[in-house]
């Protein structure tokens, strides 16, 4: 594949991350628009301040299971030791799922399938100081492996809670400390949060780290020759240079994805509906809004052949993305319809980019003259967000701009 070979070095992502930086200060009446990772750009139809919040949802990844080689050791990093006559896989996963903690870890997982962040914290951080006492008090290997497990997999999982949270930074430290105080010996494991870096990377505009994240990912699962897995990395790249305005290459890298997708998976399995929202996401940035929208709508039909239903968590992204294409094209009804089946999706539950959401029906609500309403849904859309962020948070004025452009 050469083209998955090129660095993204040729490109100049720096500067381009640099460029988009100071684009996020024009917070002036040009008309802007807040793409998927929080990126501020032109878009010559809009007036207001859309926001397209994507990235920072609950993204729950499949449970894998870890395999690590940690000893106790009273330095901050845990070194690797020999995993001799040790019990087989098998019994060793036996074992662990009678462990109380793994047990409570398992159900903090569903509290976040089910978007509760609250009390998912709550159990992992529990979790974590059992499982950093079980790793120092342990009398065996067996027992030291099986308290790392547990401890691995309760900071992984504390890092989705933050990024759900907004708390992008507290995310990424999480993460790389489980690569630097862990020695993980599966790389399957060890590409996943690479892969999920990657993401967070990408939300904070890091560009250059991102791609590195993914190159990284996509090198472990060519190591293991497991060829969805690089399509999972292929799929990301994509994105990371549609965002530096390269969108052939990613047109070039999401194709490729999508049939490597269609060479070892079924069609209709939710995978290819993912590198369908992925081709959907690439032709909005590109402005190839119809084309955008078939992409999207062939998701849409995935994922609800996949969850049997059209309101699962997982419809929010693909539901706001369509919200927004259908805005820029100035048809605010079918706009705002989408919003609500993203909004609905949330059951009752909310996280940060709800109240992204809201302010993006809040607009279209302005575009079509009804202030009150638009005033209500900025109001609520602050009010989520005053739990997360502080006043001076970029997305929190965003919408006190918005607030106070209804008051004019």
């Amino acid at each position: 594949m050469p083209l998955t070979n090129r660095r993204m070095s040729q490109y100049s992502i720096e500067t381009v991350s640099l460029k988009y930086q100071s684009i996020l200060l024009m917070l002036n009446s040009g008309g802007h628009t807040i793409d998927f990772e929080g990126i501020l750009t032109q878009r010559q139809s809009e007036d207001k301040l859309l926001i397209v919040p994507e990235e920072l949802g609950a993204q729950v990844p499949p449970r894998v299971e870890f395999e690590v080689h940690t000893t106790q050791n009273k330095v901050k990093k845990l070194k690797t030791i020999k995993m001799a006559k040790l019990p087989t896989k098998t019994q060793f996963i036996l074992e662990l799922s009678e462990n109380s903690d793994y047990r409570e870890l398992l159900a903090s997982i569903e509290d976040l399938e089910r978007n509760e962040l609250k009390k998912a914290k709550a159990r992992l951080l529990k979790i974590i100081g059992n499982s950093k006492e079980g790793i120092n008090e342990a009398q065996t290997k067996i027992e030291q492996k099986q308290s790392s497990v547990i401890c691995i997999q309760a900071f992984y999982y504390l890092s989705k809670v933050q990024q759900s949270e907004g708390l992008i930074e507290e995310a990424v430290a999480t993460q790389n400390m489980i690569l630097q105080n862990f020695d993980i010996a599966d790389l399957h494991i060890k590409g996943q949060l690479m892969l999920s870096l990657g993401n967070l990377y990408r939300i904070l505009l890091k560009f250059q780290d991102a791609a590195d994240k993914f190159y990284q990912a996509l090198i472990l699962y060519e190591r293991l020759n497991w060829k969805v897995q690089q399509a999972d990395c292929l799929l990301q790249l994509g994105i990371v240079y549609a965002l530096i305005n390269d969108y052939e290459s990613a047109k070039l890298i999401t194709y490729e994805a999508l049939e490597i997708y269609r060479d070892n998976i079924i069609e209709n399995n939710i995978k290819v509906g993912k590198a369908y929202y992925a081709l959907g996401k690439i032709f909005y940035y590109s402005k190839a809004f119809e084309v955008a929208t078939e992409y999207l709508l062939k998701s849409l039909k995935i994922h609800t052949d996949f969850y049997q239903n059209d309101y699962d968590f997982n419809f929010v992204q693909i539901y706001n993305l369509l919200g927004i294409v259908y805005q820029v094209q100035h048809q605010l009804e079918i706009a705002i319809d989408y919003y609500t089946l993203a909004v609905r999706c949330y059951r009752g539950t909310f996280d940060a980019q709800l109240g992204q959401i809201l302010n993006n029906i809040g607009v279209a609500y302005l575009g079509l003259k009804k202030n009150e309403l638009a005033s209500d849904f900025f109001n609520n859309a602050d009010q989520v967000y005053s739990i997360y962020f502080e006043q001076t948070n970029k997305l929190r004025k965003r919408v006190q701009l918005n607030l106070e452009s209804v008051k004019l």
